[in-house]
């Protein structure tokens, strides 16, 4: 797609490279011309070996085999050999441009439109004119009544669950889930559990193709997540050039989202991750996961004996589904659990970290600290100043 740097080994099919050592007397026997190229053809084939050097900017060349085929570009910035009988054109890009020509007699030219070919890339999705970033944590009994508003809006869910209408149409967002909401279309909220955790940003939207991100319900990854998490730490930050780093996480955000997603022809969105089996497997271990969250033997070897599977399948199905091992799982599925308990105020940040079987009370807080950016007790004092 786009125009190749030119190296030895991917242009030896149409000639070769010319290095500063290399002798090239016999070039005086050439003829010599300096030729200043306009944006379109002609395109010449040579019987004889013809050598070309760029004099003054940057030009693309193009090559082929066959005049009927697609042509392969490259940038021209050094000297070439171009084989006998391979069709080439040089074209200026977007400067003033020429280059040195040797020759000799015996050659064919034909009118060659390199416009067709030409690419210059435009952004197919851009998210642009921030208007708000907000991470919120709300209680069981969270509803949110509902609005409408001339711009998009993302919703991220990090803890817990909720209730989405949207338009005619209500899903559940359950943890980890992204959805997008188009302008203008209504769109409410309830939790459904004891707390959740999420990240809504509000943005224009500008795409040749509204479809791929309308009314659409994504499964997050590890690196969307992180980006959440720097919108996040951005908003908080308030600084200069805060509004344009959340706009290009979250233009990030969006295009991985796009690049690793699919859709089926009923036009659900689901994960990349499509083998039933392991879908299966990643369901079970995920239960177990919950159900034993403060039993001390939880590891991935213990989860794999369980389900009866390698402990290296195991860790494929998470990695291909989540980009992150198990063991990554696991401990954020405590910290998770850690935070609800935080909330709750049943028992001290130590008692919490040891029923969660954290090998000691500074790595919980190490742990805790990298995922929130804040340790339990700032954590804890944030909740109970609320």
């Amino acid at each position: 797609m786009f125009a190749k740097s030119i190296h030895h080994y991917n242009f030896i099919e149409y000639g070769h490279t010319v290095r500063s050592g290399d002798d090239v007397q016999f070039l005086r026997e050439y003829k010599y011309e300096e030729i200043t190229p306009e944006n379109t053809g002609p395109i010449y084939r040579y019987s004889e070996p013809v050598y070309i050097e760029p004099a003054q900017g940057v030009g693309v060349l193009y090559v082929t085999k066959n005049i009927e085929d697609e042509p392969v570009s490259f940038i021209f910035s050094r000297p070439i050999c171009i084989n006998p009988g391979i069709w080439f054109c040089v074209t200026p890009m977007a400067c003033k441009f020429s280059y040195h020509l040797f020759h000799k007699n015996g050659f064919m030219a034909k009118d060659f439109d390199t416009l067709k070919y030409r690419v210059v890339y435009n952004q197919k999705v851009i998210c642009s004119n921030l208007y708000t970033a907000l991470y919120q944590e709300k209680s069981k009994n969270f509803v949110f009544k509902g609005e409408s508003h001339p711009f998009w809006e993302v919703i991220y869910i990090d803890v817990g669950s909720m209730m989405c209408t949207i338009g005619e149409t209500q899903v559940e967002l359950l943890e980890g889930t992204i959805a997008f909401i188009p302008q203008d279309v209504f769109h409410a909220l309830y939790s459904t559990t004891k707390m959740v955790s999420f990240v809504t940003v509000t943005f224009d939207l500008q795409s040749e193709d509204e479809s791929l991100l309308k009314n659409k319900v994504f499964n997050s990854n590890k690196i969307t997540h992180s980006y959440f998490q720097q919108i996040v730490a951005e908003f908080n930050n308030n600084g200069k050039y805060s509004g344009d780093l959340i706009l290009n996480y979250l233009n990030l955000i969006v295009l991985n989202l796009l690049s690793n997603n699919k859709e089926d022809e009923s036009g659900a969105v689901h994960s990349f991750f499509y083998n039933s089996e392991a879908s299966l497997i990643l369901k079970k271990a995920e239960m177990i996961v919950d159900d034993e969250i403060f039993n001390i033997e939880l590891s991935v070897a213990y989860v794999a004996k369980k389900l009866n599977i390698s402990t290296s399948y195991l860790f494929r199905c998470f990695k291909q589904q989540y980009n992150t091992g198990l063991s990554e799982y696991i401990c954020v599925k405590k910290l998770e659990k850690a935070k609800k308990m935080i909330v709750d105020g049943e028992l001290t940040l130590a008692e919490i970290g040891m029923a969660l079987n954290f090998c000691s009370q500074t790595y919980f807080t190490s742990c805790f600290k990298k995922r929130y950016r804040m340790t339990p007790s700032q954590y804890s004092k944030s909740v109970f100043r609320k």
